[in-house]
């Protein structure tokens, strides 16, 4: 065996060693640019059709309109759970590349900029990152467009995952305002989430936005679960 063949085989035994199980399926990921699933659960998540957006129960929502790149569901979902909250921070940049590249159609928009919605700060304690605020960076950056530090809490709330649809809505309710100083007059806002289900945060960032200016508000969402 020749040194370059020596190399491949060493870069073989390499990626076998460090490699983890894909997510979505259990085939060993060799390629750590794929991060927490395997290259056909990707190619087979890209073939998938674009949800339909329902919010039966915001009757007329604050956001003027909203995408999202999958439904929550099979492999997307294992893939959310696995980001947000088991520690697989890895898996933001290909979930970040998805959500830019199939809700591109949010640049139609024109809006100025991105606004992620706040994290809690026990969430932040418990888990060690940003989950949406990551991946709305790197959506911006795919864009073009700047993050704009828009939205602050106003005050505590219970997690909404903890919470039926109904609940939601007023676990929600005047909980988000737009940050003191931030120039949001006249601007079209372009909010980036991880996962729409009831869609009563993104209303009421939605709120916020427009109480303080903003002309549009839009959303772009890597998953929706129906409510």
């Amino acid at each position: 065996m020749g040194p370059a063949g020596l190399i491949e085989g060493c870069r073989r035994a390499a990626g076998l060693l460090f490699s983890r199980p894909c997510l979505a399926c259990g085939t060993l990921v060799e390629d750590p640019a794929l991060g927490a699933a395997c290259g056909r659960c990707w190619d087979g998540l890209e073939a998938l059709p674009m949800p339909r957006l329902r919010f039966s129960r915001l009757g007329r929502p604050a956001f003027d309109t909203a995408v999202a790149a999958f439904a929550y569901d099979g492999a997307l979902r294992q893939l959310v759970l696995a980001y947000k909250f088991s520690g697989r921070p890895s898996l933001r940049r290909p979930l970040a590349a998805a959500l830019a590249r199939r809700c591109e159609t949010a640049l139609d928009w024109g809006c100025h900029g991105v606004a992620a919605l706040p994290w809690a700060r026990a969430s932040l304690r418990e888990r060690g990152y940003d989950a949406s605020g990551a991946l709305a960076a790197d959506a911006a950056r795919a864009w073009g467009l700047p993050l704009l530090d828009a939205l602050e809490w106003a005050r505590p709330r219970r997690r909404q995952s903890e919470l039926g649809a109904d609940e939601r809505l007023a676990n929600a309710s005047l909980s988000l305002r737009a940050r003191p100083g931030a120039d949001l007059a006249g601007k079209r806002i372009l909010i980036v989430d991880d996962l729409l289900s009831s869609g009563a945060t993104a209303h009421e960032a939605a709120r916020s936005l427009k109480a303080a200016g903003s002309t549009f508000v839009g959303v772009a969402a890597l998953a929706h679960a129906l409510a």
